[in-house]
């Protein structure tokens, strides 16, 4: 995805890179997801799922989607101690998400 945001907490630069992914075996899973960290490092494995709890219609809500964290390879488990901060990282990355999946429509020019 392009232009990604960068999320500033607590001091520490949070870059969202979403990679999206359709797989019909795995309906769940809207995209893959790294996290850069200040540019020192990257943790990988991150994935964004849709709900099995949203009853809404909207594909857009963001009630629709989570993070999921890793649970496998290098960083077999990512936790954070203040749970308040993994909640604005995972709101930035859902609303980036989210604003890449909407479609950029160019008006037509009006002839001079």
């Amino acid at each position: 995805m392009n232009n990604m945001q960068n999320i500033n907490i607590q001091g520490i630069e949070v870059t969202p890179q979403i990679k999206p992914y359709h797989n019909p075996k795995r309906p769940d899973i809207k995209a893959y997801v790294s996290i850069v960290l200040s540019n020192l490092f990257v943790i990988r494995g991150f994935t964004i799922r849709v709900s099995k709890h949203y009853t809404g219609s909207s594909d857009m809500s963001p009630e629709r989607y989570w993070v999921a964290k890793p649970i496998s390879g290098a960083f077999r488990y990512f936790e954070m101690l203040d749970d308040s901060i993994w909640k604005e990282i995972e709101k930035a990355i859902i609303d980036e998400f989210l604003n890449d999946q909407i479609p950029i429509i160019n008006e037509p020019e009006e002839p001079p």
